[in-house]
C-alpha cells in the first residue's frame, strides 16, 4: 500500500506540520487542563476538540478545498471575517489548510477520461514559501481567494503555541482549585 502523498512530499515538510500541530494542540490542552474541574470533563472537551478537527480536515480536503475558497474569500461579508481570524486560533484549522496544500500538489488524481492515474508533481520545502494555486478549481463561481502560504500557516501554529502556553501558565496560577 502506497500513499503516494508522503512518498511525493518533503519529509521536512511534512515533519514541521505534523510536530507544530502537536505541540500546539499539546498548549491547547493545557489550557483545557487549568479551566476544567475535573478529569472526565477535560478528557469530553479534548475529544470534541479532536473531533471537530477531523470534521475541518474532511471539508477542507474534500470538494477541491470548497471551505478555503469561502473562507479566504477576497469579498467576504462584514460577518464572516472575523470568524476567518478566530479560527486561525484552532490548530486543525490551520493544520487542515497546510495538510490540503500538501496533498493537492503530491498526492495522486485519477483520471476518469483517460481511465488513468496521474501522480502528483510533489511537494519540496520549497513549496511551504510559495502561494497555492487554487484557482484552477472553482466550484462557486469567480471568486478571488487569497490563500496564505503554507509558511505563514506554520508560523502562525508557532504563535497559537506560544499564546496557549502563556494562556495556560496565567490560568494555573490564577484560577482556583482545590490543590491550592
Amino acid at each position: 500500500c502506497r500513499f503516494d502523498l508522503f512518498w511525493n512530499s518533503s519529509f521536512l515538510a511534512l515533519f514541521l506540520l505534523f510536530s507544530l500541530f502537536g505541540t500546539a494542540m499539546v498548549a491547547v490542552s493545557q489550557v483545557l487542563a487549568t479551566i476544567m474541574p475535573s478529569v472526565k470533563g477535560a478528557q469530553t472537551a479534548g475529544y470534541a476538540i479532536i473531533l471537530v478537527g477531523f470534521v475541518f480536515q474532511a471539508i477542507l480536503g474534500s470538494g477541491y478545498g470548497s471551505l478555503i475558497f469561502l473562507l479566504q474569500s477576497t469579498t467576504l461579508p462584514g460577518w464572516a471575517a472575523p470568524v476567518k481570524y478566530v479560527l486561525q486560533l484552532y490548530p486543525p484549522y490551520l493544520m487542515s489548510m497546510v495538510y490540503y496544500t500538501i496533498s493537492k500538489k503530491s498526492a495522486s488524481v485519477v483520471n476518469l477520461q483517460e481511465a488513468t492515474v496521474e501522480t502528483g508533481e510533489g511537494f519540496s520545502l520549497a513549496d511551504l514559501f510559495e502561494k497555492p494555486s487554487v484557482g484552477d478549481t472553482r466550484l462557486f463561481g469567480p471568486m478571488e481567494v487569497d490563500v496564505p502560504r503554507p509558511a505563514t500557516c506554520l508560523a502562525i501554529l508557532v504563535l497559537d503555541t506560544l499564546l496557549f502556553a502563556i494562556l495556560a501558565l496565567y490560568l494555573d496560577h490564577v484560577v482556583p482549585t482545590k490543590n491550592g
